[in-house]
């Protein structure tokens, strides 16, 4: 089993540095219905459903509507977030594209006096600014930018998005710095109104103006966190635990028989569901009981190793060994008690794949470099596309998606 590490708890505790705070008044993070649906965190929302009910992309194989070439090549890019006709992209530096025509809009690059970005953005409200953030991990730590380049803070550089806060910034004793864990990505940012939240040997909750700690919760190992009302659901070896938002009093835990600490719970309806290494669980959101267990799958090695999408009418997760003959397959599973609607078959599911997505009734499963469209309802394999490189989880609008690999950000459309 391969673990994403996660940022280390030392370097998110250490050097809190407030860049300034502007005068303003509270933004609000999502779409003004001018510009279509947003995408605006990975799995899109605070809760991990990666369902994007207004959303919607093409049921005929898309076509390529425009791309942007990196300046560097590398094996994967963090996936893409979709806000306000806007595009974000973190490959090192953090891009914004027009969302219709792909126009680059403004650029933050690394350079000596900051880390680059290495995650899925996230946009976050701020009561200091006029502007929301946009949060992303970076080496060390979080770094907070401007959504765009508003008055509420200088322009750096002429580049757009004025810095408000980072985290974790490397000390000066080498003894007591940050691991340097390598590789380009990180585990996402998750933000709930104003507050961000990251697994870091444990949860830590930052609000979302200042860059301060609000609280954390210490445990050996975290997923990335869920957040459900005033819930904040996490996996670590020992199970699956909630806890409150506003402080990180611990409400409940529940041990789970091989649970998989490095997939990141769902939540909807009063759900939590949870991946192990037959299937998945569903547990009760309030209090942790069991409700049930879709293992063992039909095959003798089954594993699921994608978090789920979930919609009100089913449940999507990619896995292992999950038809008759040890095949790979996407499955839909009934919410209410488990039992597999459809199975299609898939031709391999890779243990760091983001998972399935869902937008107007079309589910994309994203694995290696092949992106494949199923009918939500039938299971029906509706198309598919190849890239040349690891491609990430993508971002859905109103008929078209964004999809980043190794080399490029890529807008697919209908035809």
């Amino acid at each position: 089993m391969t673990r994403r590490p996660p940022l280390t708890r030392r370097a998110l505790l250490s050097g809190i540095g407030a860049l300034g705070l502007g005068a303003g008044t509270l933004a609000a993070t999502g779409d003004d219905g001018t510009d279509g649906p947003d995408w605006p965190m990975h799995r899109h929302d605070p809760a991990g459903t990666a369902h994007a009910p207004d959303a919607s992309v093409p049921r005929s194989k898309p076509t390529e509507r425009w791309r942007y070439e990196f300046d560097d090549v590398g094996l994967r890019t963090p996936g893409p977030i979709l806000y306000d006709g806007r595009v974000f992209v973190a490959r090192r530096s953090l891009t914004a594209f027009d969302a219709g025509s792909g126009d680059r809009l403004f650029r933050i690059a690394a350079d000596d006096g900051a880390k680059p970005f290495l995650s899925t953005p996230a946009v976050a409200s701020a009561r200091a600014y006029v502007t929301p953030s946009l949060v992303a991990a970076s080496e060390y730590g979080l770094r907070a930018v401007g959504v765009d380049g508003s008055p509420d803070l200088p322009v750096v550089d002429g580049r757009g998005l004025a810095r408000r806060w980072s985290t974790g910034q490397q000390p000066d004793n080498p003894a007591v710095a940050s691991l340097n864990l390598g590789g380009d990505w990180r585990e996402p940012p998750v933000v709930a109104d104003e507050t961000v939240l990251v697994a870091d040997d444990g949860i830590v909750a930052i609000d979302a103006s200042s860059g301060s700690i609000r609280w954390s919760e210490h445990r050996q190992y975290a997923s990335g966190p869920s957040v459900a009302g005033d819930g904040v659901y996490a996996v670590t070896f020992d199970g699956v635990l909630e806890l409150a938002v506003a402080d990180g009093t611990q409400r409940w835990s529940e041990s789970v028989p091989d649970i998989r600490p490095d997939v990141r719970p769902v939540v909807a309806d009063g759900r939590v569901y949870v991946g192990h290494e037959t299937g998945l669980v569903a547990m009760d959101a309030d209090g942790g009981d069991r409700l049930w267990t879709s293992g063992p799958p039909s095959g003798e090695h089954g594993q699921f190793f994608t978090p789920p999408a979930v919609t009100p009418a089913a449940v999507y997760a990619a896995g292992t060994g999950v038809l008759d003959d040890d095949g790979d397959a996407l499955v839909a599973l009934d919410p209410e008690t488990g039992e597999r609607l459809w199975d299609a078959p898939l031709s391999t599911v890779s243990q760091d794949t983001d998972g399935p997505i869902v937008a107007g009734g079309v589910v994309l499963q994203p694995d290696n470099d092949v992106l494949a469209a199923f009918d939500a309802t039938t299971g029906e394999r509706l198309w598919w596309i190849e890239r040349d490189a690891i491609i990430s989880q993508p971002a859905p609008g109103d008929g078209r998606f964004y999809l980043a690999d190794g080399d490029g950000l890529t807008a697919f459309g209908g035809a």
